[in-house]
């Protein structure tokens, strides 16, 4: 069906009609009227001329016979030659002082328009008579009629040619316009079930998404939370493994060293098992010391006795010791106890990040800050080295181990180095495992 265009016909057709009536009355009527005031004044002057003509005419006559001219009508049309003087001359009358009228036999009838001019007749200085002349308007006014037809059909022509010609283009522009308006309309419809059907894919899609980043959610929790766990018990495994090689395997080689200590005193200076038993001793004390460093690569015994800030004051103050290095710790407001898995992470972080100020940074200074915020703990490691550019290949394992370990118990490690500016290494780990979380229980996603 045609949409309703904007009606332009109607409005050009008003504004139309009136101009195109105005322009034909206008040409219709200006030029016979000029034409009619130019042959009126035409004719106004011929009488005029043909009035003081025959007054001449008549004044002769009046001179040769002074009382008896009145009478004289053969002897005017004679000498007035009517038909040869002025052809639109129709009639004559010439009227004397005392009214009379005389009608020269010889002029035209007065038939249709007559136009009168007069003029006087001297005898002397006196004013005898008045010649009036009456000019044929008719033949000037069928001149004028016919100019008149004429405009008047040109008039019609043109008055329909601007009526005509501007609404015909008009409504084939509309019905163009209308036909367009139908095309768009047709396009809006067509793009509108377009939109719609695409609205409803990407609302489809958008669900699928939803729902596979909700599964996505699920998975990341329960894999963080596995991670957490397994984290927790390598911990507590650790500790388990670390306290019975303090106490099984060290406290027997401890016993092993003693004994042979016992041994010693029964030996004599001189005795030749005094030298294998000095050896077995040191290789006992060997034992002894490869076990305590196992367990303490297991789990700082640090930890357990004093807890994290403590070990980590301790841990400053050896490395600092041992490789002249000045180090500044601050750890303000912070638990006394952590999660063992919390504790194990930052310590081993703090360590790993000071073996290597001391072994790559070449600095003589380092800072060292543990903070409490928003149950969880930022750790910050600055030193004022030579730095590293972080995107360059690395060989090591330190960093990636340090960022597995932050990971599994869904913190953020960050590292900012360039060279010649040192390096600062911060990390942000959870107090409480992820499984222990709102969001975790909710299925939610954790801060990676």
């Amino acid at each position: 069906m045609r949409a309703a265009a904007v009606d332009l016909v109607r409005p050009l057709a008003r504004r139309t009609v009136l101009a195109a009536t105005a322009a034909s009355v206008i040409l219709a009527l200006a030029a016979p009227l000029v034409l009619y005031v130019r042959t009126r004044r035409i004719a106004d002057l011929l009488a005029e001329q043909a009035a003081e003509r025959m007054a001449l005419l008549a004044r002769d006559v009046v001179a040769e016979v002074p009382d008896l001219w009145f009478y004289a009508a053969p002897k005017f049309a004679r000498y007035l030659h009517l038909e040869d003087e002025a052809p639109l001359v129709r009639q004559v009358v010439i009227v004397d002082r005392a009214g009379r009228r005389l009608d020269l036999p010889e002029g035209r009838p007065s038939r249709g328009a007559v136009w009168w001019a007069d003029a006087p007749v001297y005898h002397g200085d006196a004013v005898v008579a008045r010649v009036w002349v009456g000019v044929d308007g008719t033949r000037l006014l069928a001149q004028v009629l016919v100019v008149a037809v004429l405009c008047l059909v040109l008039a019609v022509v043109l008055s329909t040619a601007l009526y005509v010609l501007p609404v015909r283009v008009v409504a084939e522009a509309e019905d163009h316009i209308g036909t367009l308006i139908d095309t768009l309309e047709r396009a809006r419809a067509e793009l509108a079930a377009l939109n719609a059907d695409l609205e409803g894919r990407v609302a489809e899609r958008s669900r699928e998404l939803a729902d596979a980043a909700a599964a996505l959610g699920e998975s990341e929790a329960r894999l963080r939370d596995i991670a957490s766990r397994a984290a927790e018990a390598t911990e507590q495994e650790r500790k388990r493994v670390a306290r019975e090689l303090h106490d099984g395997a060290g406290q027997v080689l401890t016993g092993i060293r003693l004994g042979l200590q016992v041994l010693g005193t029964t030996l004599g200076p001189d005795s030749p098992a005094r030298g294998r038993l000095e050896s077995t001793e040191a290789l006992v004390d060997g034992a002894i010391e490869e076990v305590r460093r196992i367990a303490m690569a297991l789990r700082p015994a640090a930890l357990d006795r004093l807890g994290l800030v403590e070990s980590l004051e301790e841990l400053a103050r050896s490395v600092a010791s041992r490789a002249g290095l000045e180090i500044e710790f601050d750890a303000p407001a912070l638990p006394e106890r952590l999660p063992a898995a919390v504790e194990s992470a930052a310590y081993r972080l703090v360590q790993e990040c000071l073996t290597n100020v001391v072994r790559y940074a070449d600095a003589s200074k380092a800072r060292v800050s543990v903070t409490l915020r928003d149950e969880q703990i930022d750790i910050s490691v600055h030193d004022e080295g030579k730095g590293f550019d972080p995107r360059a290949p690395r060989t090591g394992l330190g960093l990636d181990g340090m960022a597995e370990r932050v990971a599994l118990l869904g913190g953020r490690l960050a590292i900012d180095s360039a060279v010649g500016r040192g390096t600062r290494v911060t990390a942000t780990l959870p107090i409480e495992p992820p499984s222990a979380r709102p969001e975790a229980a909710d299925g939610g996603k954790d801060v990676p």
